[in-house]
């Protein structure tokens, strides 16, 4: 078997001393990129085989999913209480040659690419957009982001009463990134679930995001499906090469 095929490592433990108690299950999917290269935009494995590739994404439809590149598992169904997804992330020219794109992460959803010929994809989830986001944050920041078949919801401080900006995210560095999504939700908050996310520039050690924020939009979505994903969109710019990196892609969920 090759050493650099994908690990799937599932360990198991109990959350409670009590029968029946949930199940917190551990994923290892290991090392994962997404490039750009003569306008081709493709997702390649651990074993470093190409799973997907298409042409730009001419259209910008990321709500349609008909140009999104992506990886992660469509829908796990189950009931699901929490999700947290982590992984390291490296930009080798991403956010600079491709400053209308963005970087999508979701956890606790579900997804579906579109049929060839229609717009019937579509993203559901909790977690955050990195690069090109909306809702008053600046260019190349992350921001916490609920999402649900036909919107979202954007915490920036422009769309929402929330301003879960990070820094400004650059090429070069490496930056460990955790998200998650948890149906007990903050403390005091009447129990509305919650998403967190949180990145630290491995580089030199420094948060540049830690937010926490009551999903306020989880109505919109079933809070127990178990889906996640990692995608890209708005990548227009058909000359321009660049690679982003997602290395030890972890999910903990029950």
């Amino acid at each position: 078997m090759n050493t650099r095929a994908i690990t799937r490592a599932v360990l198991a433990f109990s959350l409670a001393a009590t029968a029946g108690a949930a199940q917190a299950v551990t994923v290892l999917y290991g090392n994962w990129k997404i490039t750009k290269d003569n306008g081709i935009l493709s997702v390649v494995d651990p074993n470093g085989v190409t799973i997907g590739a298409s042409g730009g994404d001419v259209t910008n439809n990321f709500a349609a999913f008909d140009g999104a590149d992506i990886f992660g598992v469509p829908n796990r169904g189950g009931t699901n209480n929490s999700q947290t997804l982590t992984f390291d992330l490296l930009s080798n020219g991403f956010f600079s040659q491709e400053p209308g794109a963005h970087i999508a992460v979701l956890v606790s959803g579900s997804w579906e690419k579109s049929t060839p010929g229609t717009t019937n994809g579509y993203a559901a989830g909790r977690g955050v957009a990195i690069g090109s986001v909306y809702g008053g944050c600046p260019a190349g920041t992350a921001v916490i982001e609920s999402a649900w078949v036909g919107g979202n919801y954007i915490f920036g401080p422009t769309s929402s009463p929330y301003n879960t900006c990070s820094a400004i995210l650059v090429d070069g560095r490496t930056y460990h990134v955790t998200v998650t999504f948890n149906t007990g939700g903050i403390p005091g908050s009447g129990g509305t679930p919650s998403i967190t996310y949180k990145i630290v520039d491995a580089t030199n050690n420094a948060t540049v995001a830690n937010f926490t924020v009551p999903d306020v939009a989880s109505n919109t979505t079933s809070r127990y499906t178990g889906g996640w994903m990692i995608a890209t969109a708005g990548a227009n710019y058909v000359n321009k090469a660049w690679t982003l990196n997602f290395s030890n892609v972890q999910l903990v969920g029950n």
